[in-house]
């Protein structure tokens, strides 16, 4: 696997990299932002249910971009985009494991199967992407090809990635529609 690598989805509106190693986070932050450019840019968290600055989604301190991190093992991807494009992104990448339901998950979505693997780093990085995280309902997100649905709200587009060899990755976008844009990336 190489120590960093970068492609670009959705026709230059997301930017994903990916790295390993002890300073992976550091090192994805830095390409995400050179691709949008915003070098040197500041990247915090802001929970915005407790205020807190050790989780929640990430916001660049000028608010231009959305970004996404997302962690496995010791490898890092990212997902960013610009603010007047897209409202937020999302990204989840695991170790693959294979196509089989994750049985583990049974309960999150009875009666109905479980997710695979591809299917599971989909709805995570669907509920990033939408902001509230795991306090939707996994089973409440139906998909519609390229297309997530939650009840509520408008769709969030969802694609998987090109990642490196034992892994599996998928990003979210909630694009920019016309009667949002010049909002600015408010979630």
């Amino acid at each position: 696997m190489p120590a960093s690598h970068a492609v670009t989805a959705w026709s230059g509106l997301v930017h994903i990299a990916w790295a390993s190693g002890t300073d992976a986070r550091r090192t994805v932050l830095d390409r995400l932002l050179h691709d949008a450019g915003s070098p040197g840019e500041t990247v915090t968290h802001e929970c915005p249910r407790c205020g807190s600055a050790d989780h929640g989604p990430l916001r660049t301190s000028s608010g231009t971009t959305v970004l996404s991190l997302s962690h496995a093992g010791d490898l890092t991807a990212g997902a960013i985009a610009r603010a007047d494009a897209a409202a937020s992104v999302g990204i989840d990448i695991e170790a693959d494991r294979g196509a089989a339901p994750l049985t583990e998950l049974a309960a999150l979505f009875a009666p109905r199967e479980p997710p695979t693997l591809r299917e599971w780093t989909m709805i995570e990085a669907v509920v990033k992407a939408d902001g509230r995280g795991l306090r939707i309902a996994p089973a409440d997100i139906r998909f519609e090809g390229s297309l997530a649905r939650i009840a509520g709200r408008s769709p969030i587009e969802v694609a998987e990635i090109e990642a490196p060899s034992g892994y599996v990755i998928s990003v979210a976008i909630d694009p920019v529609r016309p009667s949002r844009r010049g909002r600015g990336s408010d979630r």
